[in-house]
């Protein structure tokens, strides 16, 4: 009986593969840069001190830790899924913040506007 070369060829990838993926995440470090720097920017911003974007905030850093727990668990997808949350519940955070921002200061230049009114009448 001659043996299968495809499929010996065929096992002998996957079994690399299968290696290559549950090894990955114990030798390549896992790259949370843009999602700590997504983190850091809403807080440096304040975001904490609303509550709407607070709540993303303290998401985007458990999402964080979670991820980091996984990479060195050897999760990799799950670990980056994680990281991409993070990313974007720290934008969020930020995008929070800064329409609470813009809606304080328009109702500011509303009370301005209306002081000048009465002042003219």
């Amino acid at each position: 009986m001659m043996p299968n070369i495809k499929s010996e060829s065929a096992f002998v990838t996957a079994t690399v593969l299968t290696l290559g993926i549950a090894l990955g995440c114990a030798h390549v470090p896992l790259n949370d840069k843009r999602a700590v720097s997504s983190i850091g920017i809403a807080q440096e911003a304040g975001a904490d001190e609303i509550p709407r974007a607070s709540v993303h905030l303290n998401l985007a850093k458990r999402e964080l830790k979670e991820a980091r727990i996984l990479s060195e668990n050897g999760h990799c997808g799950r670990a980056n899924s994680l990281l991409m949350r993070a990313e974007v519940d720290g934008a969020m955070a930020l995008a929070l913040f800064r329409e609470s921002a813009e809606k304080a200061a328009a109702a500011n230049a509303r009370q301005r506007v209306m002081q000048l009114q009465k002042q003219s009448d």
